[in-house]
């Protein structure tokens, strides 16, 4: 991707530069400066080159993939593992679960203790065909706020919903937060 240092030591007019006439100053609220048609162009190129070297098909519909190369692209923001079937979750780490082809079991970590107080899992439910299926957290011989029960997010919870799995060691319990 074309970084804006690479505009500057190319000697090339900074794609961030506007003029006075051309964006008013409330026009974009909370951005100091203009993004100009270039660097958005760069941008969507980048887009189309990691869904492409990722080999994702570019079908315009697909919410997940295009979620999936937002990610990879941003670099230093969340990066998400894509789950389309069964799998076990680890501490730290975010999980985008594709439920189109089928339900999927995510089995949190095993015996997590002391030292895991306060970690979190991020489960991202995604079922871009509206079909339903289930992400079931499995709870791993623990219990999943103060429930010795699996937690399943149905169709009925929202498409798209984020769900962090927190380990409260004090309570020896899973806490859920749901956004």
């Amino acid at each position: 991707m074309k970084r804006y240092d690479n505009y500057l030591s190319s000697g090339q007019s900074s794609p961030l530069a506007a003029s006075a006439a051309s964006v008013s100053p409330n026009q974009y609220p909370g951005l100091n400066s203009y993004i100009s048609p270039y660097l958005i162009t760069d941008i969507m190129e980048e887009i189309v080159n990691v869904i492409t070297d990722s080999g994702l098909s570019l079908d315009g519909t697909d919410r997940t993939q295009l979620s999936a190369a937002i990610s990879l692209i941003a670099g230093g923001g969340t990066t998400y593992n894509i789950q389309t079937g069964n799998f076990t979750a680890s501490f730290g780490t975010s999980y985008l679960c594709d439920v189109e082809g089928g339900a999927i079991t995510a089995t949190l970590p095993a015996s997590p203790g002391a030292g895991d107080d306060g970690k979190s899992i991020e489960f991202v439910k995604s079922d871009p065909a509206l079909g339903g299926n289930t992400l079931t957290l499995g709870r791993n011989g623990e219990t999943i706020m103060d429930s010795a029960a699996d937690m399943d997010i149905e169709a009925s919870d929202g498409e798209n919903i984020t769900i962090k799995a927190i380990w409260d060691d004090t309570a020896n319990t899973w806490k859920i937060a749901v956004g």
